[in-house]
């Protein structure tokens, strides 16, 4: 890949490694993310929403399961109820103005008297918006354990 992309790009190009271009040197930033990972996970162990509106971009997409057209709506009205949500294996990767974060959190709770209890693997991927880490979209699956 290396040769490829040394033929392909501009003289001069730097050209780093994923393990280069993921937190070295961005402790700050990733802090951050890794700080409204936990204050999202919060909103849902709390039930509020308002604390989510404060994370997510106003064009905002969930492709995470349970799917729901409004994920605010059902967790203010307590449709969507989040009882423990535990996290491993987080990483976040940040690159210039965007980062992405990855990980597994066993959640148990239950959407609309629907058992959703498990282990999930997500990805959120955030956008700096002037001086503020903004979550632009989210996804998640059930997935095997650990």
């Amino acid at each position: 890949m290396f040769l490829l992309l040394s033929k392909i790009l501009p003289k001069g190009a730097k050209i780093m490694s994923m393990q280069e271009e993921g937190t070295t040197g961005s402790g700050n930033a990733e802090q951050e993310i890794r700080d409204l990972d936990r204050k999202s996970i919060e909103a849902f162990l709390n039930g509020t929403p308002e604390d989510l509106k404060s994370i997510w971009a106003d064009d905002f997409v969930w492709s995470a399961e349970p799917t729901s057209p409004d994920q605010l709506e059902d967790l203010a009205a307590g449709h969507l109820r989040v009882e423990s949500a535990d996290t491993e294996d987080v990483n976040v990767r940040i690159h210039g103005d965007a980062a992405v974060l990855t990980g597994y959190a066993r959640v148990k709770g239950e959407y609309r008297g629907e058992d959703i209890s498990g282990l999930y693997a997500y990805t959120d991927t955030y956008v700096k918006q002037g001086d503020q880490w903004k979550c632009v979209a989210a996804h998640g699956h059930r997935c095997c354990d650990l």
